[in-house]
């Protein structure tokens, strides 16, 4: 990829840029995942709370 760099751009520029890309992407995707994981705990809680409400009804 820095093969064809053009004059006045060095190659550690080029690497310092990728370097940033390539971290910023990983912190998205850390996020992205992280929220996932958020949801999928409120759904299960959210479910668990349907159950229970659903017991407590039967019982009474």
């Amino acid at each position: 990829m820095t093969e064809n760099v053009p004059k006045g751009i060095s190659k550690k520029d080029i690497n310092h840029k990728l370097d940033q890309e390539f971290l910023r992407r990983l912190q998205v995707n850390f996020i992205v995942e992280g929220f996932k994981e958020t949801q999928a705990l409120v759904q299960k809680a959210q479910e668990k709370k349907d159950s229970n409400l659903k017991n407590n009804k039967a019982n009474s």
